[in-house]
C-alpha cells in the first residue's frame, strides 16, 4: 500500500505542473491513445484435481501493462499483458497411492484484448470492462527430459554449458470481466483502480480456475 501512495503522490506532484482537474470536468480522452503501467495483487485461490490433489496458493503481487484507444469518451478498445507469480502448497497422491506435499510457485502470463465502457464523460468516471485472450501457466514443477544448454558469457569470454529440466506448463483461453474507477488528473495523465476476475478454460481441475485481482495503474494520454 505504501508504494501505491508514493506513486499517487508522484503523479500529483509532477502532472504537467498544473492543477488537478475537477471531477466533473469534461474528459479529454476522446480520440486519444493511452498507455498505462500498473501493479496488481492476486488474491488467494484454491484448485482441486478431478481425481485427487488440492493446490492452495497465497496472494501475490505482479504487474500489468496496458495500451489502447479511446474512440469516444465512453468507449475504449485495447489490450494488456500481465505477469504474476504465486507460491503454493499442493497436497498430491503419488503413483503408489501414498500422499505427498509439493511446494513451488505458479507463474501466470496473461494477454487479453479488452473493451471498456466509461459510464460518464467526465474526468472522474466508473467503468466496466470485459476481455478475451489467453493465459499461460508455468507450474513450477519439473517435467520432461533433462537437456543440456550452452550460452556465451561475455564477462568470461567463453561458452558455458549446463543442464536444465523444463517445467510443466499449459496455455489456455481465458476471459476477463472487471469494474473500476478512473480519474484524469490532467489533460495528459490519469490514474485507475480496478478489480477483475479471470476465468481460465483449463479442464483438468474440478472447476475452471477463477482468479480475482485488484490493480492500480498510472497512465498517459497520447494524441
Amino acid at each position: 500500500m505504501n508504494y501505491i501512495l508514493a506513486l499517487l503522490l508522484l503523479v500529483i506532484s509532477t502532472s504537467s505542473a498544473a492543477k488537478l482537474r475537477a471531477f466533473n470536468d469534461k474528459s479529454p480522452r476522446e480520440k486519444s491513445a493511452e498507455l498505462a503501467l500498473g501493479f496488481r495483487k492476486l488474491g488467494e485461490y484454491k484448485f482441486s484435481g478431478k481425481q485427487s490433489g488440492t493446490l492452495n496458493a497465497q496472494s501475490s503481487y505482479g504487474f500489468v501493462f496496458e495500451g489502447g484507444y479511446n474512440y469516444t469518451q465512453n468507449w475504449y478498445f485495447g489490450g494488456f499483458f500481465a505477469l504474476t507469480s504465486s507460491d503454493y502448497q499442493a497436497d498430491v497422491v503419488r503413483e503408489d497411492g501414498s500422499p505427498d506435499t509439493v511446494y513451488s510457485s505458479l507463474s501466470y502470463f496473461d494477454l487479453q484484448l479488452v473493451t471498456r465502457f466509461n459510464m460518464l464523460r467526465t474526468s472522474l468516471t466508473p467503468y466496466i470492462e470485459a476481455g478475451l485472450g489467453m493465459t499461460s501457466i508455468d507450474s513450477g514443477v519439473a517435467s520432461g527430459k533433462i537437456v543440456e544448454t550452452c550460452w556465451y558469457d561475455p564477462l568470461f569470454d567463453r561458452y558455458i554449458c549446463g543442464y536444465r529440466q523444463p517445467n510443466k506448463s499449459v496455455t489456455d483461453l481465458s476471459a476477463t470481466v472487471g469494474i473500476g474507477v478512473r480519474y484524469e488528473t490532467t489533460n495528459k495523465s490519469f490514474i485507475k483502480l480496478s478489480t477483475n476476475y479471470r476465468l481460465i478454460n483449463y479442464t483438468k481441475t474440478k472447476e475452471r480456475p477463477l482468479l480475482g485481482d485488484i490493480s492500480f495503474s498510472i497512465g498517459m494520454l497520447v494524441d
